[in-house]
């Protein structure tokens, strides 16, 4: 199985774009819930109409054509998961057809729980990155099934990630998807 882990802002959501400030967001909500049949009124009303609104359609077709190209898998690493509501991801992908590859999200960590990783964090400072690289690792090493993987983000990963990250500034352009593509169909690159 090869699997996407997905960054959101930076990747899918540009930085400057604010375009779910000038729509009227609980009326939103209402209609995609009737499109999509899915409650989209227990979201934040800000988060639902940032992925409608601000969310890049030639990013999200990047996406789409990694997907198509490799038979890849989502898995979520974004700051958009959400303990408290574990389908937010697979709804707000709904809204541009990627609901259907969506296989999970890396788990927060803590440093309790990493306990045979907390040497390795240290070392880089418990910076912000350095959890994200470990909970991406740690998603791998807990599912071998996955044969080769990608992550996509705007954030510098490459120390622990070596080979298997793309970085992206501000959405995914077409060369940072064609890398992601020959990463992913690199049968060596594991």
């Amino acid at each position: 199985m090869k699997v996407i882990f997905l960054d959101i802002d930076g990747v899918l959501q540009p930085y400057n774009s604010e375009k779910r400030f000038k729509i009227d967001r609980k009326e939103l909500r209402k209609k995609l819930s009737e499109e999509f049949d899915t409650d989209y009124t227990i979201y934040n009303e800000y988060d639902v109409a940032a992925c409608y609104a601000d969310w890049d359609k030639d990013a999200v077709e990047r996406i789409k054509k990694i997907i198509k190209e490799t038979n890849a898998k989502i898995v979520i690493s974004s700051d958009w998961r959400s303990k408290e509501k574990p389908n937010k991801m697979k709804d707000f992908l709904k809204l541009w057809g990627l609901d259907q590859y969506l296989i999970g999200e890396t788990e927060y960590i803590d440093k309790e729980k990493m306990k045979k990783t907390i040497e390795y964090i240290e070392s880089m400072q418990n910076s912000f990155y350095s959890y994200r690289i470990v909970e991406i690792l740690e998603y791998v090493y807990n599912n071998p099934e996955i044969t080769n993987y990608v992550a996509i983000d705007d954030l510098n990963l490459e120390i622990g990630l070596e080979g298997h990250f793309v970085k992206t500034y501000n959405l995914i352009n077409d060369e940072q998807a064609d890398r992601c593509i020959k990463i992913l169909n690199n049968n060596n690159n594991q």
